[in-house]
């Protein structure tokens, strides 16, 4: 499917029945984003999976800026935009309803991941993937002292530039207190922060190479 083609099936009026949007790999690109930010028909939807499919920032603006858009769960892995869409994302209130983000693989990086820690709009948040997504020190520090975020069970943040010694804040109970399973895999986690973090937080699963 293109852009055209996802164009004319958002404007079919069965369309507003579908509850959730699959295009992964799909080469839409920044017009089929912008196309799906501007239809109508759109409110409803719950799950939106945009994984792979050529999206830059242009799209995740127009995502962003939306008026009917309100997912349930964003999937955006794979694609062609960085902090600057993030950013704008952040501050958007296609945010208010979500409870998964998946944004592995993209140019994320610091600006990014400190944008959605200090978001207003993702205190229903509870799975977040920012595996592989160039955050260093400041934005891994960001989220884990995020107050929006504490929701948070699940967060992917493997294969990253920082120092996952900084994952030893995890021991503090008031350091994103519910969550569940902590993935870092494709990072080296040091065996003392993890004992660390197995005496202050038995039930917590950790993935790690």
């Amino acid at each position: 499917m293109n852009a055209a083609r996802l164009k004319a099936r958002l404007a079919q009026p069965d369309f507003a029945q579908t509850p959730a949007l699959r295009l992964k790999g799909q080469p839409v690109g920044d017009a089929g984003w912008t196309a799906l930010a501007e239809a109508p028909t759109t409110g409803h939807l719950s799950d939106v999976w945009l994984g792979e499919t050529g999206g830059g920032n242009a799209g995740l603006i127009a995502l962003s800026e939306s008026a009917h858009l309100r997912p349930g769960s964003l999937f955006l892995e794979s694609n062609k935009f960085d902090a600057v869409g993030v950013a704008a994302l952040a501050k958007s209130a296609i945010l208010r309803r979500l409870t998964m983000l998946r944004l592995a693989l993209n140019a994320v990086g610091d600006r990014g991941a400190t944008a959605l820690a200090n978001s207003p709009h993702l205190t229903q948040l509870v799975h977040l993937d920012l595996s592989a997504c160039e955050v260093g020190d400041a934005g891994a520090l960001a989220v884990l002292s995020s107050t929006s975020l504490k929701g948070l069970r699940q967060l992917h943040i493997g294969m990253n530039p920082f120092n996952t010694a900084h994952l030893k804040r995890l021991a503090k109970p008031e350091v994103l207190p519910v969550l569940e399973v902590l993935d870092v895999s494709g990072s080296r986690l040091d065996e003392g922060v993890k004992a660390a973090l197995r005496a202050a937080r038995p039930t917590l699963t950790i993935v790690s190479d």
